[in-house]
């Protein structure tokens, strides 16, 4: 009993590190393809931990199963919730002043859209802070689903559109 409670603990941790982590450090490391690739490796190790499959079990076909993102997606769904958070509630309010509307001086098809503008940065650095990730990604979201209004039905939509995006092929 005390080894299972052992595991279980080393378990929750693992969980901790590789599902939180890349939250808080995800504007940080956006786009570094060997700490996503790393993590990746940690969550599909994971994922054969928590369902007990043996080694040969397909890891991209366990993350659908446990209804769990890749870190690519994981990283983009939660800058994207952040950032709706940001533009509908604003919250939190010191994000609020890094994000610009698109205003277009010509009358368009796309000037009512809920697009952003996109800051350009020479530094890869520069190019992973939030104010410059988060309109990157925001724009390239369905316009069906930026036009969303509750927190809630954004992020269930939001959650289907990248699992429809990471798991399309299998």
């Amino acid at each position: 009993m005390a080894v299972f409670l052992c595991l279980c603990s080393y378990l929750s941790q693992a969980a901790d590190i590789v599902l939180k982590w890349p939250v808080e450090c995800s504007w940080f490391l956006a786009w570094r393809l060997p700490y996503i690739s790393k993590l990746q490796k940690a969550q599909n190790l994971l994922t054969l931990v928590v369902t007990c499959s043996p080694k040969s079990c397909s890891p991209r076909t366990l993350l659908q199963q446990l209804h769990w993102l890749p870190i690519k997606h994981h990283i983009e769904f939660k800058i994207e919730n952040i950032t709706f958070r940001t533009l509908r509630c604003s919250q939190p309010a010191y994000l609020r002043s890094s994000l610009h509307a698109c205003h277009s001086t010509r009358s368009l098809r796309l000037s009512n859209t809920n697009l952003l503008s996109a800051l350009f940065f020479c530094t890869s650095f520069g190019s992973r802070s939030f104010s410059v990730a988060a309109p990157k990604i925001w724009n390239s979201l369905p316009l069906s689903l930026c036009a969303r209004t509750s927190p809630d039905t954004f992020r269930r939509h939001l959650k289907t559109h990248y699992c429809q995006q990471a798991f399309q092929s299998t």
